[in-house]
């Protein structure tokens, strides 16, 4: 605090890699998070991260059956522009065509 630009000498000093300093603890800063939402969004979160966690976890992958799968008539054509018929998951291949 002493030098001419005490500002410059502050970043200087908290950027070295070997420093750990923080300009904000940590519980001013959630403090003001939950501050501006509050203000900003109305919005009151007390444990954001838990929630997000709990959601992520709820998501379950639909299964479809492909014989049930079913292609619009069009959906597919060839170079000549006749439509190209959809085949059975059963015929699906490495040369199958449809």
């Amino acid at each position: 605090m002493q030098s001419t630009n005490p500002w410059a000498s502050l970043k200087r000093l908290a950027s070295r890699p070997s420093t750990r300093f923080r300009w904000v603890q940590e519980s001013e800063l959630k403090s003001h998070i939950a501050q501006q939402a509050s203000k900003k969004h109305g919005a009151h979160v007390p444990k954001a991260k838990q929630k997000k966690q709990q959601q992520s976890k709820a998501k379950q992958v639909t299964q479809i059956d492909p014989s049930t799968l079913r292609l619009l008539p069009d959906t597919f054509t060839d170079a000549d522009g006749d439509e190209i018929p959809q085949i059975s998951f059963e015929e699906v291949g490495q040369d199958a065509t449809g």
